[in-house]
C-alpha cells in the first residue's frame, strides 16, 4: 500500500491463495504496493493489473528487480468477497448488484459502479449514505486465474 494509505483491495472472506511471481523487467519499487490489483504480462511477469485482466492482490510493495519474488493472493471465482474504495461519492443500496470497474491507479485503487468489466458489488461495508467501501466479488472473465492464464 502506498505509504499513509490502506490497501487498494482486501480479502474479506474466503481462503487466501498465495503463489510467488516475479516483478517485469525493468519494473521499479513503485510499479505496485500491497493490496493493489496485479496481473501476469505476456512473459508472466507481473505487473499492474488492467480492466478484465486481473491475477489478484499483491501481498508486498513491488521491489523493483525481476528477482525478488513478490506474494500474490490469487483471485479465483470461488465466491470469496473483497473490499474496495469507491472512486467517487459514498455507497447507496442502489449500488448492490452493480457490476463495478476498477481504475487501476498504483497504491490507490477505486471502483465505480455502473461498469461492465470487473467485479459485482455485493453490498456497503459503511454505514449507507456516508462510507465508501463496497464489498465486491470479481466476475470470472475479469480473472486470470479462472482462465489458467
Amino acid at each position: 500500500m502506498a505509504a499513509g494509505n490502506p490497501p487498494s483491495v482486501r480479502r474479506v472472506t474466503g481462503k487466501p491463495n498465495i503463489n510467488v511471481y516475479n516483478q517485469v523487467s525493468g519494473g521499479t519499487s513503485t510499479a505496485f504496493y500491497a493490496g493493489d490489483l496485479v496481473k501476469l504480462d505476456a512473459n508472466g511477469f507481473l505487473v499492474i493489473a488492467t480492466t478484465a485482466a486481473i491475477l489478484g492482490i499483491a501481498q508486498i510493495q513491488s521491489p523493483g528487480n525481476t528477482t525478488t519474488e513478490v506474494p500474490v493472493d490469487v483471485i479465483f471465482p470461488d465466491g470469496s468477497l473483497f473490499a474496495a474504495r469507491l472512486g467517487s461519492g459514498t455507497c447507496a443500496v442502489t449500488d448492490y448488484g452493480e457490476i463495478c470497474d476498477f481504475t487501476f491507479t498504483v497504491g490507490a485503487h477505486t471502483i465505480a459502479t455502473n461498469g461492465t468489466n470487473d467485479s459485482v458489488c455485493i453490498r456497503n461495508l459503511d454505514a449507507i449514505g456516508v462510507g465508501t467501501t463496497e464489498l465486491v466479488s470479481f466476475k470470472t472473465g475479469a480473472l486470470q486465474g479462472a482462465t489458467g492464464f
